[in-house]
Order: structure tokens, then sequence, then C-alpha cells
């Protein structure tokens, strides 16, 4: 999930742009270590890490 939130900050995406990119883009899934047939994490499941890590002050 850390590689995704720097995806999503680097290329300032909102979590649903984020899901969507990870889906469409071969080079995100290549350097989130995915391949074709794996589970992408879906919009709610970013926006609760990105929660997650405000909370704890990171």
């Amino acid at each position: 999930m850390s590689k995704v939130l720097v995806l999503h900050r680097f290329h300032g995406l909102n979590d649903d742009a984020t899901e969507e990119q990870i889906f469409d883009r071969t080079s995100f899934k290549v350097f989130l270590g995915l391949h074709i047939d794996d589970d992408i994490p879906d919009a709610k499941t970013i926006w609760a890490y990105i929660k997650r890590i405000e909370q704890d002050g990171r």
C-alpha cells in the first residue's frame, strides 16, 4: 500500500482515479508488483489506508 500512496501523491490522483489508473496502466501494475489477474486495491481501501496514516501522524 505504500507504493500505492506514492502513485497517489506523485500523480495527484484522488482515490477513485488511483484505483482506475492501477487497473488501466500496465506501468502502475509493474511498479506495484501486480500481475494482470491480481486484485487491485479499491478506492475505499486506499482512502482507509490514507486516513490510518494521517491518524498516526505520519
